[in-house]
């Protein structure tokens, strides 16, 4: 191999001076214009399925232990809140 082989062949790219000229001024940008994910009626569609499907999930009763624990988390948080000096 000649040297001016393996320099010029550190040299050479995939894209030319003149293409990245042209790429530079043309306007089209395939990575703005491409979908990037469901549009909204897709996700109306994929929500209403999924409300109908756990419909009968959520009319089940929450249970009385539940609620008791909420209740209670609630009285401690409020008795720290009290405590609190103002953060003004």
């Amino acid at each position: 191999m000649a040297a001016s082989e393996s320099a010029q062949g550190c040299y050479r790219g995939s894209t030319t001076f003149k293409e990245k000229l042209i790429a530079l001024f043309h306007p089209y940008r395939p990575y703005k214009h491409y979908m990037r994910g469901p549009g909204p009626k897709t996700l109306n569609k994929i929500g209403e399925r999924l409300r109908a499907e756990s419909d009968g999930v959520t009319q089940e009763p929450v249970p009385q232990r539940w609620l008791d624990l909420i209740g209670s988390l609630a009285k401690q948080q409020q008795i720290r809140n009290s405590f609190k000096p103002d953060q003004r």
